[in-house]
């Protein structure tokens, strides 16, 4: 607000006065309010006031205003000299303003600061928590990896362990069936020597059996022989008893009885040739028994591994083995038995 001093101090006032009226009453019809200026003579003027005051109605208070210009005559001051030192004073008190404004905004820049740095120190608290964070996910990370991996090779462990368990259990499987197999080979071939000895000692008994047919059939030939001979001196010896009788009773009495004691000695060794016969006889019927007993046991002999014939050593080293040239064990038995027949037949049996 800029006010020129008047010439004169009372007319001034009246002026003043007046203008303060018109300034109410322009302030009533004015809607804004707008503020109220004092200039030069250049500004428009109001019709009003004299010619050296100019009144705007652009003031926020001019109530305010009236009361420090009576103020300022009343205390017979200078318009100017009140007016340069409310200038001053409004000076400094807009400088007061300003450097509380800007004690203000440097407190609201200090504040700002702080909580830009209470910011800056919570973010860097972030980062450091969310580096925390992050370095305890990797270090948690690197331990489930590691336990992950530590459980790898153990399992890898584990695996190898079983192969390796698995691998030895074939091994000992395969050992015991090698074994069994070589078991099974050296049994094969006992039961095959086995069988092979026992087709050689019943090849021997065949043989030897055979060797005792025909020595019985001899013998039971001979026997047969020396009872058609015996038979045959019988004969003859009771034709010569008769003839002895008969001529016994052309002859003389001593003759008769010597012939008859002759005859008697004669039919008493018939009687005990007689005998003797019947006991060979009976000795070739054993023979023939016996005979049959060693084709039945020559027939056994002939199988292999069902045969429960049991030899001594003894009798395996009596047994030869037979020849190529010879005949088979059942041509063996069917010749013994048809020689047994036939000595059945001549015995009279």
């Amino acid at each position: 607000m800029t006010i020129y001093k008047s010439t004169t101090n009372n007319a001034a006032k009246l002026q003043l006065k007046s203008a303060r009226g018109a300034a109410l009453k322009s302030k009533s019809i004015d809607e804004e309010g707008g503020k109220m200026k004092v200039k030069d003579h250049t500004d428009t003027a109001d019709s009003t006031l004299p010619n050296n005051i100019v009144v705007h109605h652009d003031t926020e208070n001019t109530d305010t205003i009236f009361d420090m210009l009576l103020n300022c005559w009343g205390a017979n001051l200078s318009c100017s000299d009140y007016i340069q030192s409310e200038m001053s004073r409004s000076q400094a008190r807009q400088d007061e303003d300003q450097e509380m404004k800007k004690l203000k905004k440097e407190k609201e820049a200090a504040i700002a600061r702080k909580k830009k740095m209470l910011a800056a120190v919570e973010a860097a608290q972030a980062d450091k928590a969310a580096a925390a964070e992050k370095a305890k996910r990797v270090h948690d990370l690197a331990v489930e990896v590691a336990d992950a991996r530590m459980k790898q090779q153990e399992d890898a462990r584990e695996a190898a362990d079983a192969r390796q368990l698995q691998a030895a259990i074939e091994a000992d499987q395969a050992k015991e069936a090698s074994d069994m197999k070589t078991k099974m080979v050296a049994e094969a071939r006992r039961q095959m020597k086995k069988a092979m000895l026992a087709m050689k000692i019943a090849k021997k008994e065949a043989k030897k059996a055979k060797k005792m047919a025909k020595k019985e059939a001899k013998q039971a030939k001979r026997a047969e022989k020396e009872a058609r001979v015996v038979a045959k001196k019988t004969n003859a010896a009771r034709q010569n008893y008769a003839k002895a009788e008969a001529a016994a009773a052309r002859k003389m009495a001593r003759e008769e009885a010597k012939k008859a004691a002759a005859t008697r000695k004669l039919i008493q060794q018939m009687e005990e040739e007689e005998s003797q016969l019947r006991e060979k006889e009976e000795n070739i019927r054993n023979l023939r028994q016996r005979l049959k007993a060693v084709a039945a046991n020559g027939r056994q002999s002939t199988i292999s591994n069902d045969s429960e014939t049991v030899l001594t050593e003894d009798d395996c080293s009596t047994i030869i083995p037979p020849s190529d040239d010879e005949m088979s064990n059942e041509d063996f038995v069917d010749v013994l038995s048809d020689m047994i027949e036939e000595a059945s037949i001549l015995l009279g049996k």
